[in-house]
């Protein structure tokens, strides 16, 4: 939307993925040299058979929409960083972590489309024992959102996911991936986008990939108690990158799984920082789910994802959540957070002209408290 233009291009979304044809031509100009410079140059992960993945997630967050080639992105107007640490955690909360030498500029949404080969049976999910398994990668998860930065995961891919831990007949549709099910991360599964008409494999609002035979699925991608929010993941126009092929700098396939569906979300999150910078990741996460729409959960074919629900709060619906971020308050109380790292106390007497003064060091959310002195009993 035009109209996010002029706060737009002040947002970074990190790309944390395999490698990116940043010569693409609808990736043109996006790399922000802020953070992808000397010091972070961007690392070439290859993965036989994903050279192209972190291109289509890429070309999905921030696609040079207004150029007359290729496709159109969710937030076009965004740049976007890549790892400089071949270790993906890593990258991860460096990107967290960064800020510009002024202190002013900060990247407020990454963007994960894959998973550990860490999963859980639906049946036996016990996220106390999974942060003893892995304390210190719940922990990368834990400092990334308290240090402002939203962090968006594909949910999993179901039957279609790689062989490996993780794999479908193992765990089933219904099983939690991490880190997409760990807390403080969002979480995206898919749904269709296509009209409604038999024969199609990919129908609006659908959880499930269609066969010819409309009333028979084909197969579904993750869906569980630990999903946040889902959007399109079927049958979507992607960048390509194909070696083998000539001129890779114009490829363009058809992509699906829920690697495409998280960043349209993590293209939103953008959008929203980007109207309203003082919004806290709990703001965002709230607003990203009150804003989708519950259609889905009126639909038949989604019923078996309805009760508990499994396909998080609803349909992305991103105008809505960017309106309800212009409109949000960061002081909402009923919103509002702080993650306060430190307290500094004047130490003199109550008695003491000026009065002794309390400061919260805040290290993300708002700065709008309240406090007040008690004398304790005995002293």
């Amino acid at each position: 939307n035009p109209g996010h233009k002029n706060n737009g291009d002040t947002i970074t979304i990190g790309i944390v993925d395999y490698y990116t044809n940043t010569k693409h031509e609808d990736l043109f100009g996006k790399i922000d040299t802020r953070y992808n410079n000397s010091k972070r140059v961007p690392k070439r992960h290859f993965f036989q058979g994903s050279e192209h993945h972190g291109t289509s997630v890429s070309g999905a967050v921030s696609a040079n929409t207004d150029n007359n080639k290729g496709l159109s992105s969710m937030g076009f107007y965004s740049k976007l960083a890549f790892p400089a640490d071949t270790n993906l955690y890593n990258a991860i909360l460096d990107m967290s972590r960064f800020y510009d030498s002024g202190g002013r500029y900060r990247i407020r949404v990454a963007n994960m489309s894959w998973r550990d080969n860490i999963c859980f049976y639906s049946q036996s999910i016990d996220f106390n024992y999974s942060m003893r398994l892995h304390p210190t990668l719940q922990e990368v998860c834990n400092e990334v959102y308290e240090n402002g930065t939203t962090a968006v995961f594909g949910a999993g891919n179901g039957p279609e996911g790689a062989p490996g831990p993780c794999n479908d007949n193992i765990f089933g549709t219904d099983g939690y991936q991490l880190p997409s099910s760990w807390d403080h991360n969002i979480s995206v599964t898919s749904v269709g986008h296509g009209p409604w008409q038999n024969g199609n494999t990919n129908i609006q609002n659908i959880h499930d990939y269609r066969g010819l035979n409309f009333s028979a699925p084909s197969y579904t991608h993750q869906h569980n108690h630990r999903v946040d929010i889902c959007a399109p993941g079927y049958d979507l126009k992607v960048l390509d990158y194909n070696t083998s092929l000539p001129d890779t700098n114009r490829q363009y396939a058809s992509g699906k799984g829920t690697s495409i569906a998280a960043p349209y979300v993590s293209g939103t999150v953008g959008l929203m920082y980007a109207r309203k910078p003082c919004l806290s990741p709990y703001q965002v996460e709230y607003l990203l789910k009150v804003s989708s729409d519950e259609v889905i959960y009126t639909i038949n074919a989604n019923n078996p994802y309805k009760t508990p629900k499994r396909l998080g709060s609803g349909r992305l619906d991103a105008n809505a959540a960017v309106q309800a971020a212009i409109g949000h308050g960061c002081n909402d109380a009923t919103t509002q957070t702080m993650l306060i790292t430190d307290v500094e106390i004047t130490h003199k007497c109550l008695t003491a002209t000026p009065k002794p003064k309390l400061t919260p060091i805040i290290k993300n959310g708002n700065g709008n408290y309240q406090y007040r002195w008690v004398a304790l009993p005995g002293n």
